[in-house]
């Protein structure tokens, strides 16, 4: 093979990966632009939603809290103690402690379930010898066990406030079309190092910009696998969890979608978390996120296209989908970008357009991390910029490094579902100055 056929070939390549980065990097332009135009308008809604009275309290819903674990340890003890803390009438809060562990964690969630039961809270422990279905498959065993209205999921690793119930539930009781209620997720232990740091920023963008600005919009909104509280009803209506592929979060809320259920973000709801605090665990996370979205990708495409969903729906449906390229692309541009120069080949009109629309994306991605500190930490957005480059940096290596898991599951290449090691960080969670908008204020422009 001639160096010029070479040249040509790595080219061709070049250029298909970047044109596909452009494509899949479509809505990040558009999520920051919605941001911006309704903003005031979405919070100003969700500050009116979250005023709505709740029936009187002899006539509030029961609650099923689920929550699932796996060899998490001592936080299990925490999450158990800030459920039965919930602010609800404590003959209508039901919790379950759906557990997978095989160490002693399961002594752990016996011993936090004895614990709310002497305090008068129906509190109940399912354990699984086998792991089969991980996740979701517990949930739906926990489910055949109850039928109460509304239902909350809790990671181990979160820590709800006492008012989350009264916040939440009541904006779901108000439309009776929502499946369920989304809040945003924050860092126990943002403040610990500078990964955690990254970590936070990266949440901050998704919940406060990317999800928010879909909410707004009417489209897509994810349920992130935790903090949510969703009516029963729409649960049993998409078939209730399922097993099949790993992020049962993700599964379930494009089968609500595909159902015509909506769902809402609320930004202002935040439930505090334990971050991964070492490169080990984050990334370990990571390439269970890129896969199961990779599996959810193959498994929902096509199906979204095939949906009565608008053209914008649909497109915003998939490029959420679509993301889990993100890391494989970047791979394939480096490698042959970097071949292209070895080679001594120039680069093509189509390349260079591609690119700067490639850079441009990159550079919507960025402000939109510096948008959702504005929003949330009330700081300049000029400011965040350098710490926005370094947490895209930071997310873009662990999409590369997380580039060979999304091809096992486009490969159908079956998967371990592996829990995130959690060390029960007391690390002070208001170390961080919390947002203007937590505190019922309207954000300034």
């Amino acid at each position: 093979m001639s160096l010029e056929v070479l040249r040509l070939l790595d080219h061709g390549v070049l250029v298909t990966a970047l044109a596909l980065f452009c494509v899949v990097g479509a809505s990040l332009p558009w999520v920051v632009i919605q941001h911006v135009r309704l903003r005031r308008k979405g919070m100003a809604k969700e500050l009116e939603l979250l005023g709505l009275p709740l029936p009187p309290e002899g006539q509030l819903p029961h609650v099923l809290v689920q929550l699932p674990t796996c060899n998490d340890g001592a936080v299990i003890r925490r999450v158990a103690e800030a459920s039965a803390n919930l602010d609800w009438p404590s003959g209508k809060l039901h919790i379950q402690i759906l557990d997978d562990s095989t160490n002693g964690s399961a002594d752990i969630a016996r011993d936090a379930v004895a614990s709310l039961c002497t305090r008068g809270i129906d509190a109940k422990l399912f354990h699984r010898a086998t792991r089969n279905g991980y996740k979701g498959a517990a949930l739906q065993a926990g489910l055949q066990q109850s039928d109460h209205e509304y239902v909350v999921v809790f990671d181990a690793d979160f820590v709800p406030a006492p008012d989350f119930l009264r916040r939440c539930l009541g904006v779901l009781l108000a439309d009776a079309d929502l499946a369920f209620v989304q809040s945003r997720w924050d860092g126990l232990n943002a403040e610990e190092n500078a990964l955690t740091r990254a970590q936070q920023y990266a949440i901050d963008a998704y919940d406060a910009v990317h999800q928010a600005a879909r909410s707004w919009s009417g489209y897509f909104v994810q349920f992130t696998g935790t903090c949510a509280v969703w009516r029963r009803a729409a649960v049993d209506d998409v078939g209730g969890w399922a097993s099949d592929i790993l992020p049962e979060d993700l599964d379930i809320s494009y089968r609500a979608l595909l159902r015509g259920w909506r769902a809402l973000c609320l930004v202002t709801v935040a439930v505090p978390a334990e971050l991964p605090n070492t490169r080990s665990a984050w990334q370990r996370q990571q390439r269970r996120w890129s896969n199961g979205l990779a599996q959810a990708m193959r498994k929902y495409l096509w199906p979204v296209w095939r949906s009565g969903l608008s053209f914008p729906g649909k497109m915003m449906a998939s490029l959420c989908l679509a993301s889990c390229v993100h890391g494989p692309l970047v791979g394939v541009i480096a490698i042959t970008g970097a071949i292209h120069l070895l080679l001594g080949g120039g680069t093509g009109p189509a390349a260079k357009a591609l690119a700067v629309i490639a850079s441009l994306e990159v550079a919507c991605a960025v402000l939109g991390i510096a948008l959702g500190q504005r929003l949330l930490r009330d700081t300049s957005v000029w400011r965040e910029l350098p710490r926005a480059l370094v947490g895209i940096a930071v997310f873009l290596f662990a999409q590369v490094a997380g580039a060979w898991s999304v091809l096992d599951a486009v490969r159908n290449k079956a998967s371990v579902w592996t829990p995130t090691p959690k060390s029960g960080s007391e690390f002070a969670a208001d170390s961080r100055r919390l947002a203007p908008v937590a505190s019922g204020k309207r954000p300034s422009d």
